[in-house]
């Protein structure tokens, strides 16, 4: 048996910990991998969850040197336009399924030094939350915000949104619109791609209030996940990083499970 120091108190038994990987990997591809041994039961919740969340759909599926590959139709890894803000439903949809599931979400983290690497997400088994629900916040180009994937009964997380980001930024907001079954706001500015110092530090605090705000009425910053590759449209023909996007936010509601 394992001896612990004085006044320590392992929180679980090291036998029951679980813990999974989720890797986003070239432009479509989704793998799966785990500790203490393979997690064979992931595979129909992850395939679910992209069949849920991708309209696409799989194109095929199976052994990947141990790990467990999907390769998705299409290229969410390297979407735009409407492709764009699905890679983003199917980054919440992965979530919420496992979370429903009791995989909870650890931390995020690119453990590689390729050019256009992708996160890999890190998982570990608690308990299943069937009430969880999630919504995606995402930063793009170098002035627009998108709230994606709220839940359809949930106006108010709209509301939330825009008087928070309209109320939150000094120079204001240039447009608002539907993007692709999402809500778009166009801030004047450029709050994510600026050498100015108080555009950046202005940037910051905005997206303090929107975590403030959206805590407020129930839900929590979850992940933060790089989906692209910071250089990753640049696969694309772009070739500045203001053509690159940011990590998206994942935001999950408060329940007796989860808090």
């Amino acid at each position: 048996m394992m001896a612990y120091p004085e006044k320590y108190y392992p929180p679980v038994t090291p036998q029951s910990v679980q813990v999974c990987s989720i890797q986003f990997s070239k432009t479509d591809r989704i793998r799966i991998n785990g500790i203490p041994n393979f997690p064979e039961n992931l595979i129909p919740i992850v395939r679910t969850a992209i069949e849920t969340g991708w309209t696409k759909g799989i194109q095929s599926e199976g052994d990947f040197h141990g790990a467990y590959e999907f390769k998705v139709s299409g290229n969410p890894w390297l979407g735009r336009t409407e492709d764009g803000v699905n890679a983003r439903r199917l980054l919440s949809s992965i979530l919420l399924h496992l979370a429903r599931e009791g995989w909870v979400h650890l931390q995020s983290f690119d453990p590689s030094k390729k050019s256009n690497d992708k996160d890999t997400m890190f998982f570990e088994y608690q308990q299943p939350d069937p009430e969880a629900q999630m919504f995606a916040i995402s930063f793009n180009d170098t002035d627009k915000i998108r709230l994606i994937d709220t839940p359809s009964s949930s106006s108010w997380l709209l509301d939330t949104f825009r008087d928070t980001v309209t109320s939150s930024w000094p120079k204001g907001v240039q447009d608002e619109r539907d993007y692709y079954g999402c809500s778009e706001i166009k801030l004047k500015g450029n709050p994510w791609f600026t050498s100015d110092g108080e555009q950046s530090i202005a940037a910051k605090l905005l997206l303090c209030q929107l975590i403030g705000a959206f805590r407020k009425i129930g839900y929590k910053l979850y992940a933060s996940v790089d989906i692209t590759g910071r250089w990753g449209n640049a696969a694309s023909g772009g070739n500045s990083p203001t053509e690159n996007d940011l990590d998206v936010w994942v935001l999950r509601r408060v329940t007796s499970i989860w808090y």
